[in-house]
């Protein structure tokens, strides 16, 4: 993501003629900077709205939940469901 980031801003600056030539010199997928380009999202990013729980809420439910099985307690739906 880093290469595809400065890929697009030496676009965007006009240091390249055309796409690819941007793409050949960060060693980026040619494709995906075009998309990136358009302003569409990879796969992954662009559902994050769509997810029920946010990065930070499933970090801080996982380790509830490997402190409950470190403390002996029973781990299922019923435990998990509230906090989730």
């Amino acid at each position: 993501e880093d290469k595809l980031a400065q890929a697009r801003i030496a676009w965007t600056n006009g240091d390249f003629k055309n796409v690819k030539a941007a793409a050949a010199e960060y060693s980026v997928p040619y494709k995906t900077l075009l998309n990136r380009l358009k302003g569409i999202e990879p796969k992954k990013k662009a559902h994050d709205a769509q997810a029920l729980l946010t990065q930070a809420e499933k970090e801080v439910l996982v380790e509830w939940i490997q402190y409950l099985g470190l403390a002996g307690m029973p781990v299922n739906r019923k435990t998990i469901r509230p906090k989730a």
